[in-house]
């Protein structure tokens, strides 16, 4: 049922949170998969010294079924708004089981076997982002943000050692902290309109109200350099709603791939056998009043990680990133940027 509302945030919690053991099993391999070109990619090996299995290597088959066979079976039963959501949540199901090891077969055919542990060794590992970088600045004039790890009193110090730098990078390719708000006051001259809430009508059932959302406070002195923000299938709910608040920066363009389309807050209620769930509660709108949940946040620049750069340790992002913070292209998307706000 909650796999039919196409909404990200409508997660089934029973007594080990979203774990799910009695639908998708005890164990877990502890691997780390990644979705990259229509293939299923090792793309974190949690315990190296009890598997051959390297970063890099493309799954084919789990336990002599096609892989993609399993990713069938298990597709109905995921709730998420779109299919880059989905995939993301398969991460950590396609390799939950009640068995005690896996026969894992590569593209190259070599069969690799995983012993796999108890689910909760592991599952927030894998659940995890790849780790961003901390803080730290580029080449002497790029201003490095990893929203992932930025709380809201940290912002000020920051900000002040990047002001006078004439780029940033803000990586939101993972869960913030709730630091948006505070980092928005650096980079807006003045409050804006950056989105628009949609309410229900608690007293007229099926009527549905828009309330402005304005962040920023009056700042005669804000950031005015080049700002690219980075964003995937891990930018989810917050991530999305700060993409939606910093992307009103003058200028700030967005570069990465589709999000995971879980704006807003949720409502939770308790369903009977001792499960939880939520839903996405209200409606998140751009400015303009269009539709953000299931679709995410679309990006200025479409950039994907590929295999080959997740074998060589690269970032292809943010690499392309720092290309196009020094390109004409820059001054030229911005351009048409109001457009599409």
């Amino acid at each position: 049922m909650l796999s039919q509302l196409d909404d990200g945030h409508a997660y089934l919690m029973g007594d080990r949170g979203n774990q799910l053991v009695d639908l998708f099993g005890e164990q877990l391999a502890p691997v780390k998969l990644q979705y990259l070109e229509g293939q299923w990619v090792v793309s974190a090996n949690l315990q190296p010294n009890t598997n051959e299995l390297q970063v890099g290597d493309v799954i084919t088959h789990i336990d002599g079924k096609s892989v993609k066979a399993v990713e069938q079976e298990l597709w109905p039963l995921l709730a998420a708004s779109n299919d880059v959501s989905r995939y993301y949540a398969l991460q950590s199901r396609l390799l939950q089981t009640d068995k005690p090891q896996l026969t894992l077969t590569l593209a190259s055919k070599k069969a690799v076997t995983v012993a796999t542990v108890p689910i909760a060794e592991v599952y927030l590992q894998v659940l995890q982002p790849i780790a961003l970088a901390e803080h730290h600045v580029i080449d002497g004039k790029v201003g490095y943000i990893n929203m992932t790890t930025l709380k809201p009193e940290d912002v000020a110090p920051l900000m002040q050692q990047y002001q006078q730098l004439p780029q940033l990078i803000i990586d939101l390719r993972g869960y913030p902290l709730g630091s948006v708000w505070t980092l928005a006051e650096h980079l807006f001259a003045k409050p804006k309109v950056i989105a628009k809430a949609q309410y229900t009508n608690i007293n007229t059932p099926g009527d549905f109200m828009l309330q402005d959302v304005e962040v920023g406070i009056d700042n005669p002195n804000p950031y005015r350099g080049r700002i690219v923000l980075l964003a995937n299938e891990e930018s989810v709910s917050q991530s999305e709603f700060s993409l939606m608040v910093l992307r009103q920066a003058p200028n700030a363009l967005v570069m990465g791939s589709q999000t995971a389309g879980s704006d807003g807050d949720v409502s939770q209620f308790s369903i009977p056998g001792g499960y939880q769930s939520q839903f996405s509660g209200i409606g998140i709108l751009t400015p303009n009043e269009q539709q953000t949940q299931r679709l995410g946040i679309v990006a200025d620049v479409e950039v994907t990680a590929n295999i080959a750069a997740l074998r060589a340790g690269e970032d292809v992002v943010l690499a392309q990133a720092l290309l196009l913070l020094d390109s004409a292209k820059f001054s030229e998307l911005i351009a048409a940027k109001s457009t599409r706000l």
